[in-house]
């Protein structure tokens, strides 16, 4: 694959672009220069909307990309480093991030459960949308017609709207608690059916200042299935 390929979000730190990268720049000003010479805004509507395709295409690659690493990482590859490092220091994607997107592509796009018809519905949602599926698709939360709401919803809103319903419907039919971390203060909350309590803080404000912290807390979420909000 050739490093002039333009890609979308994805990484936690800054890159160098290449010379390839910046091609797309000139493919703007080529696109202005024709659509004000033609009296027409259509060019630059459409450019607009490759671009957004090329962000989520690209960051939903990502994703696969990192999740098939994972699977054969220990049998195939063979360094002293740990596999979330080497993608920190070779792509700068952080421990968290890698975490958080290998679970979703493993949840929804390798899960057999949920048809192809879903699965191509869903892929140009944006990233953040995606995420918020995980633990549902994980736990075989949603059925047909909750696919179908989430496929038809237009925002993250929206999504995390439909996930925290299902699963607060779901998980308090069986006496279950589910735990939340709320990303803007840090604080854990369990919830209980219509019952909400406050029960820790993590430091996620500490996250992009201290890789230690940033991966105990990708750990800690992963493996409680902590719904982010």
């Amino acid at each position: 694959m050739s490093e002039d390929m333009v890609f979308g979000s994805g990484v936690d730190m800054a890159v160098i672009l290449t010379q390839g990268d910046r091609k797309v720049f000139d493919m703007v000003d080529n696109t202005i220069d024709q659509a004000v010479a033609q009296g027409d805004i259509q060019p630059i509507m459409a450019m607009g909307r490759a671009l957004k395709r090329n962000i989520q295409a690209s960051g939903l690659a990502l994703a696969k990309l990192l999740s098939r690493v994972s699977d054969v990482w220990e049998s195939m590859f063979h360094y002293e480093d740990d596999m979330y490092e080497i993608f920190y220091t070779e792509m700068g994607i952080a421990h968290s991030t890698a975490c958080k997107y290998i679970n979703m592509w493993k949840a929804v796009f390798e899960n057999p459960e949920i048809p192809d018809e879903v699965k191509q519905g869903i892929e140009g949602k944006p990233m953040k949308s995606l995420l918020l599926l995980t633990a549902a698709a994980r736990e075989g939360q949603l059925s047909g017609e909750d696919w179908e709401r989430v496929a038809e919803a237009t925002t993250s809103s929206e999504i995390r709207g439909i996930v925290r319903d299902i699963r607060g419907e779901r998980t308090s039919s069986s006496t279950a608690m589910m735990l939340e971390l709320s990303l803007t203060t840090g604080a854990i909350s369990v919830r209980k059916g219509s019952q909400l309590e406050v029960v820790g803080m993590l430091l996620v404000s500490q996250r992009d200042k201290n890789d230690l912290i940033e991966a105990a807390i990708a750990k800690i979420v992963t493996s409680t299935n902590m719904m982010e909000k």
